[in-house]
């Protein structure tokens, strides 16, 4: 979405000895979210121009627009921070954020709102103990943190930054650096700063602008950054882009490279994550060789699930170990377990639901995680209550449609609302979960409302059977072996399996935090190899009763061989063979596609969790890591040449070019034969409404 634009904006730029620079005919379009980064050749060049984005340069021509309306200082659409100027410096730190906001936000907020919006913001800077204490009393390197605070406090359309790390020292400055980077990916503000950090301007930036004087004229050079976000600091290094771009500029801008950088060799056609570098680099560096373990003793986490089986095979079959890893795995009860001991850093890293990732992006208070791997396709399943079967009259002896079976549900869910009967009560394992996500999807395409008609309550897996046994919940959504479980116990019947739903849908994914995976990527790489070669094993027909045997026992899922052996395969035997299609490593199930994670993104917004974000293919880029998946895999593993299909579309298998071969996928379609075929997901979400009940279309038609 366009969002700021400059139109043959002509101006004179104020030179700091009072002459003056001329801009002519410049021209530029950013888009709602994304970084500029402006460096010049000539001190006062940089902040000139962005006091002219700002709107405090009346152009000659032209004119800059915000969101299409002209930009004149003073605006309240955008906030302007950089050196704190004296007059500020005998307040505290909390009454100079509460000022800022004054103009702002703080009308629509009441007192006790306003102070926990600016303690909020103090805590998004890592200040939030300094909140009573006077500026004066704060370093250098604490004042800075406090003005970026301020420029979040006020939530401007546009935050423009001058020069604000650039007098710190090289440890401040990089500390300060991180934090920004961290705040880029939860914030969506159009970001414009002037700098005289030219690796500043390439980890922050989605374009650099580049200005340098001819006489009395600016002469202008736009650059894209080719980076993946999220970025860090050690991305300037061990990527090829970076080290291009950074010469690029340094040329530009008449400087000499610092010696201590290295020059980025000639790299092999394929991703960034396998650079190579000059052979002094990697001999003076080999952490960053791909060669040597950041980290060989890890703790993993899972839930007793059929498909953590990746994790249990990888430890039990030595592909950890041949990796040079020490893996221990952790069982956890639930999955909110897992992710607070992930972000807390009690693990590192785990087998997690494939939205966890996508909610912790959308969350502020959350530690941002991301995933570079999925450990499977498919493989949940919806069972119902005997007792609730009985009231459906579905047959028994044939496979249930799965669109015949909800529209038996919905006459239930009707004749209890007229007899005034308590709702059905249905258990998902998160809210946050395929599992929530695609039962709604197959209550609403029965014009049943989960909001309102039925009732959803959070159960951890293991305890579905039991909470079915004690009449506690009418049905379940979950993952194997729990659905297999429930039948042989003859407590339920296993109505619907997810794969009806959404042919090949996400499940499961590898989890880490965002931090963990900057800080160990040659693990992080070596990990992933690991639980490859495990899923790669784990879809060999051969091993299936190998697999069952080890997830069997007490510390993993703790359930019959034999049971696990019916679990794992492809269709039930019982109850009119229900579809499973459970896949670990065939049809590209491990790769981490954004159209996935799109997806998901939609029905967080359909149903209320979130808005969905103006920066979608950021979000997805972010979180699900392709160019680190990309950097992992091996002979024999998928690697799609794109990271995004059309979900839907695709009714048999098909190919997809991949970076070596083409890549064969299955197919990936909807119970209602909806198509995810673009990134403006807006319309996909307003596409879907649940039918009316019939009183009610009867009373509209009335009124």
């Amino acid at each position: 979405m366009t969002h700021l634009v400059a139109t043959r904006l002509s101006l004179p730029l104020p030179r700091p000895d009072g002459g003056q620079w001329l801009l002519e005919d410049f021209d530029l379009t950013l888009e709602e979210g994304a970084s500029l980064a402006i460096i010049g050749t000539e001190p006062g060049l940089a902040t000139a121009m962005l006091d002219a984005f700002a709107g405090n340069v009346l152009p000659t021509r032209g004119g800059m627009l915000l969101d299409g309306r002209e930009l004149r200082a003073p605006d309240a659409r955008i906030t302007r921070i950089g050196e704190m100027s004296n007059g500020t410096a005998f307040r505290s730190a909390a009454s100079y954020l509460r000022k800022a906001a004054a103009g702002t936000i703080a009308q629509r907020l009441g007192q006790a709102e306003l102070e926990r919006w600016v303690n909020h913001n103090l805590h998004l800077v890592g200040m939030e103990d300094v909140g009573p204490l006077g500026l004066r009393r704060l370093s250098p390197h604490a004042r800075t943190r406090i003005q970026l605070a301020r420029g979040l406090v006020t939530e401007p359309r546009a935050l423009f930054i001058d020069h604000l790390f650039d007098a710190l020292d090289e440890t401040q400055r990089n500390q300060c650096v991180d934090l920004l980077l961290d705040l880029q990916s939860r914030i969506a503000t159009t970001l414009v700063f002037a700098t005289d950090d030219i690796d500043q301007a390439i980890l922050f930036a989605d374009r650099v602008l580049c200005l340098r004087v001819d006489g009395d004229d600016v002469v202008c050079a736009i650059h894209g950054v080719d980076l993946l976000r999220p970025r860090a600091r050690l991305d300037l290094s061990r990527m090829v882009s970076a080290r291009s771009l950074h010469d690029t500029l340094y040329a530009q801008l008449g400087r000499l490279a610092p010696t201590q950088l290295p020059a980025a060799a000639e790299a092999q056609p394929c991703d960034d994550s396998s650079v190579v570098f000059m052979n002094n680099w990697v001999a003076s560096h080999p952490e960053r060789s791909g060669k040597v373990l950041e980290k060989h003793s890890l703790t993993l986490g899972f839930l007793p699930l059929i498909d953590c089986a990746p994790l249990a095979i990888a430890l039990e079959e030595g592909f950890f170990k041949g990796a040079g890893l020490e893996v221990t795995l952790s069982r956890e009860s639930s999955w909110s377990n897992v992710q607070d001991k992930v972000s807390l850093g009690l693990l590192d890293g785990a087998q997690m639901l494939a939205a966890m990732p996508l909610a912790a992006a959308l969350d502020t208070s959350m530690t941002p995680l991301v995933t570079a791997m999925s450990l499977g396709r498919n493989g949940n399943a919806i069972t119902v209550s005997k007792e609730l079967h009985a009231q459906l009259a579905l047959p028994a002896a044939a496979p249930t449609d799965p669109l015949d079976a909800v529209h038996a549900l919905r006459a239930e869910v009707d004749r209890r609302r007229h007899a005034r009967l308590r709702q059905l009560i249905f258990a998902i394992v998160a809210p946050h979960s395929s599992h929530n996500y695609l039962l709604r999807y197959w209550l609403a395409c029965g014009g049943i409302d989960a909001d309102r008609d039925v009732k959803l309550v959070v159960v951890p897996p293991p305890q579905m059977v039991s909470y079915l046994a004690a009449s506690m919940i009418d049905g379940f959504c979950v993952g194997e072996p729990w659905n297999t479980v429930a039948s042989d116990d003859d407590l339920g019947v296993p109505l619907v399996s997810t794969w009806q739903i959404w042919n090949n849908h996400p499940e499961k994914v590898l989890g880490v935090t965002r931090a963990w995976a900057d800080a160990h990527p040659n693990t992080h790489r070596t990990l992933i190899k690991s639980l490859l070669d495990a899923c790669w094993w784990l879809d060999k027909a051969d091993n299936r009763s190998r697999a069952c045997e080890i997830l069997s026992h007490g510390r993993y899922v703790n359930i019959a061989p034999d049971v696990l052996e019916r679990s794992l395969a492809s269709t039930y035997t019982t109850h009119g063979g229900l579809v499973m299609h459970q896949r670990f490593h065939a049809g590209a199930a491990n790769f981490p596609w954004h159209s996935h994670a799109a997806w998901l993104l939609a029905q967080m917004a359909r149903w209320g969790q979130t808005r969905l974000p103006n920066n979608v293919a950021r979000v997805c880029a972010s979180t699900y890591r392709t160019d680190i998946y990309r950097g992992a895999v091996g002979f024999g593993d998928a690697c799609p040449a794109e990271d995004w299909k059309d979900e839907g579309a695709h009714a048999d298998t098909w190919q997809m070019e991949g970076a070596e071969r083409p890549v064969e996928l299955g197919p990936d379609r909807f119970i209602d034969g909806a198509v995810l075929a673009d990134k403006d997901l807006a319309r996909h979400v307003a596409g879907y409404a649940i039918p009316a009940h019939p009183e009610e279309s009867k009373a509209d038609s009335a009124a």
